[in-house]
């Protein structure tokens, strides 16, 4: 790769001595010396000019690496440039004097080919520097784009580790009730809980999954609560098959059901109503009932800060939450196939 690129750099620079000292020579041609002898001249003074401006450059680009030393590095630059074209341009003069490509090599005379090596010098430092400024702001992006997706990388699998424990928790307390009320739910509540965890270890390592499997174990979910709240929780979905194929984090759902339920009373006089229906057909919305229980219900709202997180790293688009008097919702937006795909790569 490096020898690429010098190699590119090689063919720039030489291509663009070519070019130069031919614009230069069609713009101040002598006509009485003809074509060819002022584009040598011209040639020479480019190409000196190209190399040796080059060289100072790399040596200042070396020694002030640091975004910070710019404005060092500028300085230095130019005060550097500007010398080493004076002092190479008048030696120059005087050494195509001796080969006969200049008629009179006087500093009077040399000052007629001056502007040709200022114009060198100013598109060679013009142009190296355009090509080194963009190198470091694209390393610079990279570099912080880097450091975003490693630190928000850290974050997920924090988040991920705080799903498990934390529906185990629940379903065990769940499981001690119904042991307690019914040992025979209690058998078939263990059951479908171990197809429940089995999804839960199968799909920990998924940034995302399908809206078709999280439902598939979404209602595995719903099964085992209404074992336990039975007419007292009614959750119904509507999706059509279209949007089965879209992608959302792994357990959302389940997270926002046991939310729901965990701050509202459901019994017989309120039963919880939760609704899960697409929206525009690019939103997943979880609705229900506000019935807040009497007494509150201690909460670090780490559900919803754990989707908020997610979203905020698989998708541009943001979570939304709209509380009213009757009614809480939760709005996610359900990401394509194709932009979950590039998003991985």
């Amino acid at each position: 790769m490096k020898n690429l690129r010098l190699t590119s750099e090689l063919v720039l620079r030489w291509t663009g001595i070519l070019l130069v000292a031919l614009i230069i020579t069609l713009l101040v041609k002598d006509q009485q010396r003809g074509f060819w002898p002022d584009f040598v001249v011209s040639l020479c003074f480019v190409g000196t000019m190209w190399n040796i401006d080059y060289q100072v450059m790399r040596y200042f680009q070396k020694r002030y690496l640091d975004v910070r030393q710019t404005a060092k590095r500028l300085l230095y630059t130019v005060v550097a440039l500007l010398t080493v074209t004076f002092i190479v341009h008048y030696n120059l003069c005087w050494i195509l004097g001796l080969f006969g490509l200049i008629e009179d090599p006087s500093i009077a005379h040399s000052n007629m080919y001056l502007p040709t090596s200022l114009i060198a010098t100013t598109m060679v430092g013009t142009l190296y520097e355009s090509v080194y400024f963009f190198g470091q702001w694209r390393r610079t992006v990279l570099e912080a784009e880097q450091l975003r997706t490693q630190q928000l990388r850290s974050e997920l699998e924090v988040l991920k580790t705080q799903i498990s424990p934390h529906f185990l928790f629940n379903s065990l307390n769940t499981l001690v009730t119904l042991i307690e009320e019914n040992p025979k739910q209690a058998v078939s509540f263990t059951q479908k809980l171990s197809e429940v965890y089995r999804f839960i270890l199968t799909n920990k390592e998924e940034e995302m999954v399908t809206l078709e499997r999280e439902m598939k174990f979404t209602e595995s979910y719903i099964f085992l609560l209404k074992m336990r709240f039975a007419e007292n929780l009614h959750i119904r979905y509507d999706i059509p098959a279209e949007h089965m194929s879209s992608y959302l984090p792994p357990m959302t759902l389940q997270i926002l059901i046991e939310n729901a339920i965990k701050h509202n009373v459901v019994s017989v006089a309120k039963p919880l109503h939760i609704d899960i229906v697409v929206k525009n057909g690019d939103t997943l919305l979880v609705r229900n009932n506000y019935q807040p229980k009497s007494t509150a219900v201690a909460s670090t709202h780490t559900g919803l800060k754990n989707i908020r997180r997610r979203y905020q790293y698989l998708s541009q688009r943001e979570v939304e939450v709209t509380h009213s008097l009757s009614h809480f919702e939760v709005a996610m937006p359900l990401v394509q196939v194709q932009n979950y795909a590039m998003s991985a790569v």
